[in-house]
């Protein structure tokens, strides 16, 4: 039997996003392998019940729940047949000394810190300035694409080619650090806005008193009620991150709120074409209602949307690899 281990991180100011994605690798993973067993080990500040809300396997999966550091976890990872790393853009150098120590294979997801050149794999979603990185003391391979990205492989499900809503979908994530969603609110609340908003919310996401008599709330949906919100969409606007490549694979136009200079860099280099916009977030405030009014417009039009033919191939570029 296989085992794995796979270390993420959440948090208020970190998100959520680390979080889905481990919840679909794994899941993904088990679906193809099914031989495969996993330890997921949770380095956060949350604790089970919102875990819980987010990883909901039929399996018998051991969740380790919390250590002090990665230091106390060093002896224990020489157990392990394969060890994936999602954790945001910041050095931890105790994880350092884990991947030293291991004879696992190890893996590094959208990883742009010094871990990636300890890694025996990295993957990254389409972004071309990934391969202008200095990788001279690189061990292992990378792996770029669309492909590459763990999205929940029941997305395609979702996937509608014409008969969508002229309804705009608003998604800041499950934190939503930069209190998007009230700002958002009270922008358009001092505007005659008449477009239909459905605004998915997570569970640390705060709204204000008054709200516009045009926007639904949907609070901390699973994962399939979202793709079937967005999939009706006409457009959407969201934060830079998971959402963005959930809603790319289903072909909805979207207005990205970037909010770190690598988001800014990542969106521009992927060339995606005049149907997703960036907004910054310095400049949210200001230019938010005109870009959304304008999208609307363009948008609210229909047209045929293209199926993705890419299949998601990460599982078996990992668990093919033999030491």
């Amino acid at each position: 039997m296989t085992q794995s281990l796979i270390i993420y991180a959440a948090s208020k100011t970190i998100g959520l996003g680390h979080a889905c994605r481990a919840n679909n690798f794994v899941t993904n993973s088990l679906e193809n392998i099914p031989e495969l067993t996993f330890h997921v080990f949770d380095y956060n500040e949350f604790y089970s019940p919102l875990s819980d809300s987010i990883f909901k396997w039929d399996r018998d999966i051991v969740r380790i729940i919390h250590f002090s550091s990665f230091l106390d976890f060093v002896e224990k990872v020489k157990n392990y047949d394969f060890i994936i790393v999602d954790l945001p853009q910041i050095e931890y150098p105790e994880l350092e000394v884990v991947l030293n120590e291991t004879n696992a294979v190890t893996v590094a997801i959208d990883d742009i810190t010094s871990r990636r050149l300890l890694v025996d794999m990295n993957f990254y979603p389409p972004v071309p300035w990934i391969k202008d990185m200095d990788w001279d003391s690189s061990r292992g391979e990378r792996y770029i694409g669309y492909e590459y990205y763990p999205l929940n492989s029941r997305i395609d499900e979702y996937f509608r080619e014409s008969d969508y809503t002229k309804r705009v979908a608003i998604v800041f994530g499950g934190t939503d650090p930069y209190d998007l969603t009230i700002r958002f609110i009270k922008s358009f609340l001092m505007q005659n806005v008449t477009i239909e908003f459905d605004m998915i919310i997570g569970p640390f996401v705060k709204l204000p008193k008054n709200l516009p008599e045009n926007l639904t709330i949907h609070a901390s949906l699973p994962q399939e009620e979202l793709f079937e919100v967005f999939s009706k969409s006409c457009m959407a606007v969201c934060a830079y991150g998971v959402t963005v490549f959930e809603l790319i694979r289903l072909q909805v136009p979207a207005i990205v709120v970037t909010t770190a200079s690598d988001h800014v860099d990542s969106f521009y280099s992927m060339d995606l074409g005049k149907e997703y916009i960036a907004v910054d977030n310095e400049q949210f405030d200001t230019q938010i209602v005109s870009v959304v009014e304008e999208g609307f417009r363009v948008n609210s039009v229909k047209t045929k949307r293209t199926r993705p033919k890419r299949k998601f191939k990460y599982a078996e570029k990992i668990f093919g690899q033999k030491r």
